[in-house]
């Protein structure tokens, strides 16, 4: 069989766990599993949004709308934008995939500060792109603008998230706008997160052609089991993505669900609001209950380092039979070890996820040495 040489090195992404697989590892029933995984909304969608899912599923034998005219006037509404500007995906993962495709070519530099969300390696090594990443510094993970732009200077592509996944670090305005002056490279914003802070740079996109903002309705907008994001950018740019992405790539419920969720978009701020709330109240409990220091987050999870010198295997392992799942992401590109990525859950799931990091043997035992 002819293969390419880059898929013998090539591990596939890893989603982490799920409920279901600490149900057969442990015996703990689904509906008592805590998932702060993978930093979805914990709240149910509400009835008028069921209702709209329950009536488009009467018509499932029929195929979408291939132009999705009412989902792109929608984002463009939502935005503000022209709908010129928007291009639909099943998800932001296959928005990268598709940017990637028609921007990249292979052997062009693609800059990615890093720890940042994998799939943008992911995509940029499938396009044969060489990859230049950017260490962000500990403890913050910010990025410096200075760094960026000096190694920015001939790349084809630099991609950003913002807040970025996996330390929740939002970018401000201006270090985007310098990159785009002083830089030629396509600048592609990830605002997987952006509604769950006070940044967003998709006002920027009339005005510079060289910037695409990716967004997707996993998060916010609570819609990661239906699979749709958009993207905003140059008319030009966003042509080229649909003459290429795949035909009816979203499906007829996901942009049903999309212009639904943009229709109740003041439950969501509210939604939203709680959650942040409830960030807040879990960052201040872990730091005073535990040892562990905690990344101050604009997204909708937490950065948290261990104390040092305690594995994250074993304090992930001592989480999963007390039925909490959060993120070990520990030693990917840019982290050390030692870190968890923690989403914020409801009340109660965040105070369970608080007393069992604090009653853990190992973190009780770090927090003695400490002392």
């Amino acid at each position: 069989m002819v293969e390419r040489e880059l898929l013998r090195y090539l591990e596939p992404y890893d989603p982490g766990i799920f409920p279901a697989m600490v149900t057969e590892r442990y015996g703990i029933p689904e509906s008592r599993v805590a998932n702060l995984a993978s930093n979805e909304n914990p709240y149910p969608l509400p009835g008028p949004i069921l209702g709209a899912l329950r009536k488009a599923l009467e018509h499932a034998n029929r195929y979408p709308d291939p132009s999705y005219r009412r989902g792109k006037a929608a984002v463009a509404a939502y935005l503000g934008c022209t709908e010129d500007r928007v291009s639909l995906g099943n998800g932001a993962s296959e928005l990268l995939a598709t940017l990637a495709l028609v921007a990249l070519n292979p052997q062009d530099r693609v800059v990615i500060p890093i720890p940042s969300y994998s799939l943008y390696l992911f995509v940029a090594m499938l396009r044969d792109a060489s990859l230049d990443l950017v260490e962000l510094d500990p403890p913050l993970f910010d990025v410096d603008i200075e760094r960026l732009i000096a190694r920015a200077q001939g790349a084809a592509m630099v991609v950003l998230g913002s807040p970025n996944n996996p330390t929740g670090r939002a970018l401000a305005m201006s270090v985007v706008k310098r990159l785009l002056a002083e830089t030629e490279a396509l600048v592609v914003v990830d605002e997987a997160y952006a509604e769950f802070s006070d940044h967003s740079v998709v006002g920027l996109v009339p005005t510079w052609p060289c910037l695409v903002v990716i967004r997707s309705c996993s998060k916010y907008f609570g819609l990661a089991g239906l699979r749709v994001g958009y993207l905003v950018g140059d008319p030009a740019l966003v042509d080229r993505l649909e003459r290429v992405r795949l035909p009816f790539n979203v499906s007829r419920i996901a942009t049903t669900a999309l212009e639904a969720v943009i229709r109740k978009r003041a439950w969501f701020h509210a939604t939203s609001r709680r959650i942040v709330a409830g960030r807040e109240r879990m960052k201040t409990a872990l730091e005073t209950r535990t040892r562990c220091r905690v990344v101050p987050s604009d997204a909708n999870f937490l950065l948290v380092k261990l104390p040092d010198g305690l594995s994250s295997g074993s304090v992930m392992e001592g989480l999963l039979r007390r039925g909490v799942i959060v993120r070990d992401v520990s030693g990917m590109p840019g982290l050390g070890e030692g870190y968890l990525r923690i989403t914020v859950g409801r009340p109660a799931e965040n105070q369970r996820l608080v007393r069992a990091l604090a009653h853990l043997p190992e973190t009780r035992a770090a927090s003695r040495r400490a002392t």
